[in-house]
């Protein structure tokens, strides 16, 4: 006999939530991609009326934070060799108090346009890092990207032109994973797409705002004018959430999205480091004060964790088993819709039906089992380092 609550079964309780939630759901994934489609052609040809030479072409200042990433540093370098651009442009490196070698690399690269910053004692963290650099660059336009991250050729050409024709204030470029053969890269794949769109559809709606620190654009004017990182120094994360909503909330800054040029990083594949680096990630998601983002996490985490309880009950729901398994296919096929659409705008190469399913699995375990952790522990360890992650 099943338990009543309110005078229904939980098995139909537990049938309806499924359902009402996983419509929800989609719902919600048709408004972000509908918003992901806004604009696109004109973003994808603003450079038509931009020259990639001339005077007016803006000088670039690339500023990467680094804290112990020798083991990616010859690659990144290899790429900055390779960068195109017609403009002037200068690529510093701002080592926070690195315990590995990578200084020793930075210093040993004869790429004329790249320098390294030594952050002073008494100041640390990707924050001061990116403080100090800028209040030391040569340019009028700041890029900043990471330490781990693989660049393509024309990324700096895209974003001059980008800026030539859209006269942005603040730009959030999206950055995807290395897709890989493993669980653990399946699932950060579809994380960062899907995380892609999500920061896209904000941006374009003007609804909610946010970046990825591994791939933006803004002024030097416009960062002094919201006054930098300041109210936000103390958490070790949100150099881009914070700072693209410090840009919004002054009326004469315009905020943009472009869904080029795109860099790439590599997949955690340890769940202990995994964990490490959202808890990093958890605070300022909790310190986002958009009622519509907040929304947005609470109805992924539920509709997941009711799809996770639909399938570990399945067996034991008999006469309600067809309708769980219909609201557990409507977020499977509203997932696949969404991320194979936003596969095709942000131009990325679909990696088939087996690592979606193996992908959706895992998020759906770690949206379920680790994400809500993260909201709760104040701290963790990060490169050697013990940093606060939220207030």
């Amino acid at each position: 006999m099943y338990l009543l609550f309110g005078g229904f079964s939980i098995p139909l309780w537990l049938t309806f939530f499924t359902i009402l939630l996983s419509l929800s759901y989609a719902c919600v994934l048709l408004w972000v991609y509908s918003n992901n489609r806004t604009g696109l052609h004109s973003s994808l040809t603003a450079n038509k009326g931009c020259s990639t030479a001339g005077p007016d072409f803006p000088g670039i200042s690339v500023i990467i934070p680094v804290r112990n990433e020798a083991n990616h540093l010859p690659a990144l370098l290899g790429d900055i060799a390779r960068l195109r651009y017609s403009g002037e442009f200068e690529v510093l490196f701002v080592d926070d108090h690195s315990t590995d070698y990578s200084v020793l690399i930075i210093s040993d690269c004869p790429i004329k346009q790249v320098k390294c910053l030594p952050l002073p004692d008494g100041l640390e963290g990707k924050k001061s890092a990116l403080d100090y650099a800028i209040r030391r660059c040569s340019y009028p336009l700041i890029v900043c990207t990471d330490g781990d991250v693989r660049l393509p050729s024309g990324w700096l050409v895209k974003i001059g032109d980008n800026y030539c024709s859209g006269q942005w204030d603040f730009c959030a470029f999206p950055v995807f994973v290395q897709q890989g053969s493993s669980p653990m890269s399946h699932f950060q794949w579809m994380e960062y797409l899907g995380m892609a769109g999500v920061t896209r559809a904000g941006i374009v709606s003007s609804t909610f705002f946010l970046a990825n620190g591994a791939n933006m654009a803004f002024t030097r004017a416009g960062y002094e004018m919201v006054d930098g990182f300041s109210g936000n120094e103390h958490l070790a994360s949100g150099d881009d959430v914070f700072l693209v909503n410090k840009f919004a909330t002054i009326p004469n800054l315009k905020v943009a999205h472009s869904v080029e040029p795109a860099v790439l990083t590599e997949p955690v594949e340890r769940i202990s480091e995994l964990f490490r680096q959202r808890m990093r990630w958890g605070g300022k998601n909790v310190q986002h004060t958009s009622f519509v983002f907040k929304m947005l996490i609470w109805l992924t985490g539920l509709a997941n964790v009711f799809v996770l309880l639909s399938v570990l009950t399945l067996p034991w729901l008999d006469g309600y088993r067809r309708w769980m398994i219909t609201g557990i296919i409507i977020k499977l096929i509203a997932d696949y819709a969404y991320l194979r659409g936003l596969a095709k705008i942000f131009n990325q190469a679909w990696p088939g039906l087996y690592p979606f399913v193996v992908g959706w699995l895992v998020n759906t375990l770690y949206i379920t089992f680790v994400a809500p952790w993260i909201f709760f522990i104040p701290s963790t360890t990060w490169k050697n380092r013990r940093v606060k992650t939220h207030c």
